[in-house]
């Protein structure tokens, strides 16, 4: 198996693994293949002279405009090195006793909340013919349960989506229960009805909600790592008192101006997914379904979640095969609840998504089970 770490997109693990294997597309990781946007792919060459220079220590610039972009005052955000270092430094400037998660999930959710010494309580969802679909109710009584309740939105890897009323509903409780919720939105941008469903004007509204922005999916540069959250300044200040002094590097602060400063990229970013989204589905359906079946998602994230039809067949067994070919796929045993029949795949661009599926059907013909 690849994500010995817990996540996907381990190149290092990889090349370890299967040296002689070459030209690889990497379904792994749900990163844009559209970016990185024009400006930033122009002005990597001239950014060497940031490296000779310390970067600013409250990225004041990049905090700037991502308040701007949600008409918020500056006080209310805190850049980060990655999405995983902003639910890292929530946690810990929140110090609770007894965390709620929805497994499967993110498995940051649970190992920051295992670093900052609490206890974490799951509420472990089963796939129906709707997908991964948790009741309200269950998430109602995990909330009286615990001090912060962390929800993606939408999940990965399930890909449910929470409405904002329902999550305001939450928020309501957990004021009167003095609970937290921390929203996690790395994947929220992708999709259209982003501002109906975002928690942002909860969060710096002074409830006692926090979000969890990504950069890194969107804007296709998880090499640099960069996230944000917003809340109340208040917990702005306990988490950056918090953070480590220049957390967040030089490159990375002038790589997230030159991407937010693209107004389009978002827009044609959606506009692609959609319909990309829309022919990968079809396709597998068409090519694959006798042996696999797109698990349903409510909301046209960047990934799909494939579960295997045979019984004899297992996830790591698919991703080691589509590996010798030059594949990633991300084996899903290691979310809790999901077992050994799924595996997650990223939308990518058309000719890379017919390989996908041209490979996975020779594959299939061939018996996956007897070709081990």
């Amino acid at each position: 198996m690849l994500e010995w770490l817990g996540h996907g997109g381990d190149w290092v693990t990889f090349a370890e693994r299967y040296p002689e294997t070459t030209d690889v597309i990497d379904f792994s990781a749900n990163i844009n293949p559209l970016g990185p946007p024009p400006a930033v792919r122009e002005q990597w060459p001239h950014l060497w002279p940031s490296l000779t220079r310390y970067p600013d220590a409250r990225q004041r610039r990049l905090s700037a405009m991502l308040a701007a972009r949600h008409g918020l005052t500056d006080d209310h955000v805190l850049v980060t090195n990655g999405g995983a270092e902003a639910i890292d430094l929530l946690l810990r400037a929140l110090a609770p006793g007894k965390v709620g998660i929805v497994e499967p999930c993110f498995a940051e959710y649970r190992q920051a909340a295992q670093r900052a010494g609490a206890r974490v309580v799951a509420s472990v969802v089963s796939e129906s013919t709707e997908g991964f679909v948790i009741p309200f109710s269950r998430v109602e009584q995990l909330l009286a349960e615990v001090d912060v309740l962390i929800l993606g939105n939408p999940n990965n890897p399930t890909g449910m989506l929470w409405p904002r009323d329902q999550l305001l509903a939450l928020a309501e409780r957990a004021a009167r229960g003095n609970c937290h919720l921390l929203i996690d939105e790395a994947f929220l941008d992708f999709l259209p009805q982003e501002d109906q469903l975002t928690m942002i004007s909860a969060a710096a509204s002074g409830a006692p909600v926090s979000v969890v922005r990504s950069l890194t999916k969107m804007y296709a540069i998880p090499g640099v790592r960069l996230g944000y959250m917003v809340a109340s300044p208040a917990l702005i200040v306990r988490c950056r008192a918090l953070q480590t002094p220049w957390s967040v590097n030089g490159v990375a602060q002038i790589v997230g101006q030159l991407a937010l400063d693209d107004r389009d990229f978002v827009a044609q970013t959606r506009q692609w997914l959609s319909q990309e989204r829309a022919w990968f589905l079809a396709a597998l359906r068409e090519n694959l379904a006798e042996w696999l079946a797109p698990v349903p998602m409510p909301g046209p994230v960047n990934y799909v979640l494939l579960k295997l039809r045979r019984p004899e067949w297992t996830d790591v067994q698919l991703q080691h095969h589509l590996a010798e070919r030059g594949i990633i796929v991300r084996a899903c045993r290691t979310f809790l609840g999901m077992g050994t029949s799924y595996v997650r795949v990223a939308v990518r661009l058309r000719e890379e998504n017919e390989q996908l599926i041209r490979v996975l059907k020779q594959l299939m013909q061939s018996d996956l089970h007897h070709s081990t």
